[in-house]
């Protein structure tokens, strides 16, 4: 039975559903994904029993919110107490939530447990009551506790760690290597033509039409299409041979830039997305590509004269300002090139057209369902993996080199001391941990790039900003990770302790394949 019909149509009232003690992780997976499907489901409280602690996940279908909302309560009734809150479509994220929350809760209760409701008060008078001549170091005293005639002077409570940190800009000279980020792109690659899938290419085209609107820049959008001489201009017979594609995508990556995306489009069709280019610019650029398409066959067994290419051209401007017009514009485009038997046809060919109506080139939102798949591979627990993010670094520093202007990161090192003052730094708990994630992912933009950098480090990577800009963006980060008591029931503020470290992105020219990270002046 599914859950439409257990549950029954209509109203927004609170389902509830108990399932068997400590569920197999197979069946709430699959639990958790037809409840995120479930279309007449508005509001669900699945509720279980692990050991001796009693939870209960709540989702809600919120008409308004594009995303569902999931809460975890450990506890009955009053007594329960909110583990965590997303709102997300991952259902793998959320499970991963659950387990992890799990381990986590079992951890403490085997070990030294921080009460997961003491009042945040409550915890500073333990610390004051602390022995200050104990075997704590000063450094400890002066960062926990404080000293003793520092509370009887300004009757203040302890020093918070998270009170002392800071933006740092001198530290020694990090290095990355990219082979992860490009391992990663070959493998977004069709086959062995070195170009990117058509889920590829609607994931960058959104980001770089966010990139183009947010800063005001240039957009190109190109189309074109391989023809055979002896077929008719609208229908291709059948698909050109791999040796003449791979022929053709290899010569137009010579011939473009480093930070133009090549991709197929559908049948003998490629795409080619020109960042900070103008109308004249992407036809300087389809010149450069038909010289280079016809200096020679493009295979040994087919004459040169046998293929020709029609282009259609779109860029960002008056008429063509949305997403779905700038792709739809360069597909009319190179329709027409086609019918017409020209090479390239452009937006404003189209528009200076007697009987244009533009609402009809206003078209539908793209569908980018393709690109789902594509960012299960890119991101993990809700963030960019760190070889996504070595992929975008490199092509955002040759975007920088062309602006004439630096790349700079931020490196953000988050960690928490045990409750015994021991002077070991812990990583976060998961809890904690991904909460970090959410505080943090309400202040990106759309162009920002938020990943993990390995042993509970994150990475941030913002395009056309200054030293400053991103010295206030980490201050802004720190703000909203610190601004309540607790960042969750079970890990205190007080107990965390955090580090930015601005850096500028250079290559290294002895080694292609590493860039250094210099701390940002």
């Amino acid at each position: 039975m599914s859950l439409n019909e257990k549950f029954g149509r209509g109203g927004g009232d609170v389902r509830k559903l108990n399932i068997p003690d400590t569920p197999d992780t197979h069946m709430l997976q699959k639990l958790l994904s037809d409840l995120s499907t479930a279309t007449t489901l508005a509001k669900c409280d699945i509720s279980w029993q692990s050991g001796e602690n009693s939870f209960t996940l709540t989702l809600n279908h919120s008409r308004q919110a594009a995303r569902a909302g999931w809460k975890l309560y450990k506890g009955k009734g009053l007594q329960s107490s909110l583990v965590w809150d997303y709102a997300t479509n991952d259902v793998a994220f959320v499970h991963k939530l659950i387990l992890d929350s799990l381990k986590q809760i079992s951890a403490s209760q085997s070990q030294i447990r921080i009460p997961a409701v003491q009042n945040p008060a409550d915890i500073l008078e333990e610390r004051r009551a602390v022995n200050i001549n104990s075997n704590l170091s000063g450094k400890l005293r002066k960062l926990f506790i404080g000293t003793q005639e520092d509370l009887i002077a300004e009757n203040r409570p302890p020093i918070s760690p998270i009170a002392k940190s800071k933006v740092s800009t001198k530290f020694k000279v990090e290095y990355i290597d990219l082979s992860p980020g490009r391992q990663l792109l070959e493998h977004l690659f069709v086959g062995q033509f070195g170009i990117f899938s058509y889920p590829t290419f609607l994931f960058f085209l959104e980001r770089e039409y966010f990139e183009a609107i947010e800063n005001k820049n240039h957009l190109a959008l190109i189309v074109f299409k391989a023809i055979e001489n002896n077929a008719s201009s609208l229908n291709i017979a059948q698909a050109l041979s791999p040796v003449i594609l791979q022929e053709i995508a290899k010569r137009i990556n010579q011939t473009q830039r480093k930070t133009d995306i090549l991709a197929e489009y559908d049948q003998n069709t490629f795409a080619v997305l020109l960042p900070d280019t103008s109308t004249i610019g992407g036809k300087t650029f389809i010149r450069r590509v038909e010289k280079a398409l016809f200096k020679s066959a493009l295979d040994s067994e087919v004459a040169e004269s046998s293929i020709k290419f029609a282009f259609g051209l779109a860029t960002l401007g008056e008429h063509c300002n949305t997403l779905p017009s700038l792709l739809l514009f360069a597909r009319k485009a190179l329709e027409k090139a086609q019918k017409l038997g020209t090479d390239i046809v452009c937006d404003q060919d189209i528009i200076a057209e007697p009987d244009f109506k533009q609402h009809e080139y206003l078209g539908k939102p793209i569908d980018l369902t393709p690109t789902k798949q594509l960012v299960s591979e890119l991101v993990s627990a809700g963030i960019f993996t760190y070889a996504a993010f070595l992929a975008f670094l490199e092509h955002e520093y040759y975007r920088s080199i062309r602006k004439k202007r630096d790349l700079l990161i931020m490196l953000l090192k988050i960690r928490t001391y045990e409750e015994s003052f021991d002077e070991a730094i812990n990583l976060l708990p998961p809890p904690a941990f991904y909460e970090v994630i959410r505080r943090v992912s309400l202040l990106l933009g759309k162009r920002d790039i938020f990943a993990h950098y390995g042993h509970g480090n994150f990475i941030i990577m913002r395009s056309n900003t200054s030293v400053v800009q991103m010295q206030n963006f980490a201050k802004r980060i720190e703000q909203s990770i610190m601004k309540e008591k607790w960042l969750t029931p079970e890990c205190p503020i007080s107990a965390v302790r955090i580090r930015s470290e601005v850096y500028t992105v250079k290559a290294q020219e002895d080694t292609p394949n590493m860039f250094g990270l210099f701390p940002a002046k």
